[in-house]
């Protein structure tokens, strides 16, 4: 008697549609997200035409931006409470230092108002650079 096994083979084959759509979705939800991270604080920025360039989105993690206001008031990244010199200049530091930890190098952005006095600006570059800072660049708006 001869009995005839048919033997069930299974699929080696992974199906990739969810990842797919997981995957979408993620991207979509980073790209409505992304622009809001940089929004923070309602500042009117100087406008340049040439010589600009736009912001590096791989090193998001790496950015730290200082706001000046309109009122002289200084803001880290998208925080709307106003912080001192002395404090930022230690949150700044620390910020630096963990971005360092991690591998990564710190690039600090200050935005300022038009109507703030540039020294006001410079005032706030000479304190970064005094805590270690060594890439600190102004951010414009293109006209």
């Amino acid at each position: 008697m001869a009995r005839s096994t048919r033997r069930k083979h299974r699929m080696a084959e992974m199906n990739v549609v969810p990842y797919i759509d997981v995957m979408l979705v993620l991207l979509i939800i980073f790209m409505i997200t992304s622009p809001l991270l940089t929004e923070g604080v309602n500042v009117q920025l100087p406008k340049a035409g040439q010589g600009t360039q736009t912001l590096d989105a791989s090193n998001v993690g790496n950015i730290i931006i200082v706001t000046l206001d309109s009122w002289g008031q200084l803001h880290l990244q998208a925080e709307e409470t106003a912080i001192s010199a002395n404090e930022l200049t230690n949150r700044v530091k620390a910020l630096a230092e963990t971005i360092q930890q991690k591998g990564g190098k710190a690039r600090v952005y200050v935005r300022g108002d038009t109507s703030v006095q540039y020294g006001k600006i410079i005032e706030i570059m000479a304190m970064l650079k005094a805590v270690g800072i060594d890439e600190v660049s102004l951010v414009t708006q293109k006209q």
